[in-house]
C-alpha cells in the first residue's frame, strides 16, 4: 500500500500513524502492509520495535514471519531485538515463524556493528 510507504518515509514523525494504521486492524492485508513498509523504509530502529514486537503478536502468522524478518533487518545493534527474536524462535505455534526468527536471528549475528 502506496499510504503505508509514505509513512515509513517519513520516519520517526510518521510512527505513531503507522501504528494506529496498524491497531486500527481494517485488514491483515494492510498489518502486513504496514510492517513492510516500516522494513523496507524505516531508519529508526529503535521506534519501531515496539510496533515490530505488537505485529509479532498476531495471530496472523503472515504478520508474525514479516514483523521478524523486519526485526533482523533494522534490528541490528539491538539487544532488544535479538532478546525478541530468540523468544519468538523457541516459542511460536508456526515453524514458518520460527524459521524466519533463526534467519533473524543470523542477520543480527552479521552486524558489523556488533
Amino acid at each position: 500500500m502506496i499510504a503505508a510507504q509514505a509513512l515509513a518515509q517519513l520516519g520517526r514523525p510518521a510512527i505513531p500513524s503507522m501504528e494506529q494504521v496498524f491497531d486500527s486492524q481494517e485488514s491483515t492485508s494492510l498489518q502486513v502492509y504496514v510492517v513492510r513498509a516500516v522494513r523496507e523504509y524505516s531508519q529508526d530502529t529503535a521506534d519501531v520495535i515496539p510496533l515490530l514486537e505488537k505485529a509479532l503478536k498476531s495471530t496472523e502468522e503472515q504478520i508474525r514471519v514479516d514483523a521478524a524478518a523486519s526485526l533482523g533487518t533494522l534490528g541490528k545493534g539491538t539487544v532488544r531485538s535479538r532478546e525478541i527474536l530468540t523468544r519468538i524462535r523457541k516459542k511460536d505455534t508456526s515453524t514458518e515463524v520460527r524459521m524466519m526468527a533463526a534467519w533473524a536471528l543470523t542477520q543480527l549475528e552479521h552486524d558489523p556493528a556488533r
